[in-house]
């Protein structure tokens, strides 16, 4: 039977032969991967299993790491999900396992779904200018493919996205194609709040140190934050769960190019196979120099 486990080795494998570097893990993000863009997905076989702060959750870790959000599913509750369709989720891209790897390879149309039509991102200026070349006057053009003028009006300055009939009805008329591939976005800003007084602390003293963060959910880590680099913060009570998520946390840093930081309750040594530790306490006292010497000590 078919589930979220095949579905899960089906992307990972793909993006393996795509030459990526691969992270599989498990949260509000499933697969880190890295060519020359990093991508985080989401895997689910029903995109309606999603909550919304996973989501936020994705979002919020795409913006910080400069990377390309999606959710990777079958189906949702209603129906499966069609091939070369780009759906959505509380504003993350949705696509199946195929669209995907046509994104990956450029060569998926920016067919998305929305509010049961199917839209398509196309190059208005180039329909302006063939429109124009073959003598169509907006009235004329607008007949020909079933629309209103002040539709076609609209489509042509970029307000909207014609649905996909009428794109291909433009295409056929001009001779020219019309659609562009899918582009990856830049991630807007995401921030969620402290869950708990733990995460409250450490995120003013970043604050304090000017330091844009943000805590995050459904991850080994906490809170992530971007100084010179982009730092993803682990908060522990004490060394011995540090010791037992070194290798985890290895692999991630690998992908994501970010470096770690451990801050804890306690502790005895400042290194621990030379990833950098500092206690909450200490954090108080540290300048936003002193963190960055830190963090970059990282052998990770």
């Amino acid at each position: 039977m078919f589930n979220k486990f095949l579905l899960l080795k089906q992307v990972a494998e793909m993006l393996k032969r795509k030459e990526f570097d691969v992270f599989v893990t498990s949260g509000c993000f499933d697969i880190a991967a890295r060519r020359d863009y990093l991508l985080l997905l989401k895997v689910l076989f029903n995109v309606d299993c999603i909550s919304q702060e996973s989501a936020f959750s994705l979002k919020n870790l795409a913006y910080f790491l400069s990377a390309c959000p999606f959710i990777v599913a079958y189906r949702c509750t209603k129906f499966k999900l069609q091939d070369n369709t780009v759906y959505n989720r509380f504003s993350v891209a949705v696509v199946t396992p195929q669209t995907l790897e046509s994104i990956i390879d450029n060569t998926s149309s920016a067919v998305m779904a929305s509010k049961g039509k199917h839209v398509v991102e196309i190059d208005a200026e180039l329909l302006r200018r063939k429109r124009l070349e073959n003598k169509y006057t907006l009235e004329d053009m607008a007949k020909r493919i079933g629309i209103s003028k002040k539709a076609l009006y609209e489509i042509e300055h970029k307000r909207v996205n014609p649905k996909l009939e009428h794109v291909e009805k433009m295409e056929e008329l001009l001779n020219t194609k019309l659609r562009v591939n899918f582009r990856f976005d830049q991630s807007e800003p995401v921030y969620l709040k402290p869950k708990d007084d733990f995460e409250s602390e450490v995120v003013k003293e970043f604050k304090r140190m000017k330091i844009e963060n943000s805590p995050v959910r459904g991850s080994i880590f906490n809170i992530i934050g971007r100084e010179e680099k982009v730092f993803i913060t682990a908060l522990y009570e004490d060394e011995e769960k540090v010791l037992r998520s070194l290798q985890h946390f290895r692999e991630m840093s690998a992908v994501t190019l970010s470096k770690v930081l451990f801050v804890i309750q306690q502790y005895r040594k400042k290194y621990l196979d030379n990833l950098p530790i500092i206690s909450k306490e200490e954090l108080k006292e540290t300048s936003r120099k002193d963190l960055r010497k830190v963090v970059e000590s990282s052998c990770l």
